[in-house]
């Protein structure tokens, strides 16, 4: 069956695919599962450029595929140095410096906060995002 069917009752799952795509009432637990397994493939990001706002040393605010975000607290901050005469495998020198911050930021004041690492690398100045 083509066009958009929805199951009518405790909830409201709509599918434009076909009625099988429907969840009857009662299988809450599986759909959740899904959500869960869907939002958790789309949360692990790693090392995604993004511009960043300093005030008081501290991440403000910073701008992730095309986005502005407001950090609303800074969770925790770590520096990784480099070791004392520490070979890079791969035969490179060593590897820079990096200030992590754990953040929680939102994009709207309406939306919920989510968590979000900020890294910056020390001898250049670039910043990544990152989330798990």
């Amino acid at each position: 069956m083509t066009g958009i069917a929805c199951w009518q009752g405790e909830t409201n799952v709509c599918s434009s695919e076909s009625e099988a795509a429907c969840l009857p009432l009662g299988s809450r637990r599986h759909w959740a599962g899904a959500a869960t397994r869907e939002s958790s493939r789309l949360r692990r990001i790693r090392g995604e450029p993004v511009q960043v706002w300093l005030r008081h040393g501290r991440p403000a605010r910073f701008v992730w595929r095309g986005r502005l975000y407001v950090v609303l607290f800074v969770r925790d901050k770590r520096v990784t140095r480099p070791l004392p005469g520490g070979d890079v495998p791969g035969g490179g020198d060593q590897a820079p410096a990096q200030e992590y911050w754990l953040v929680e930021a939102t994009a709207q004041q309406a939306t919920t906060a989510a968590t979000y690492e900020l890294c910056q690398e020390m001898s250049t100045g670039r910043w990544t995002l990152s989330r798990n």
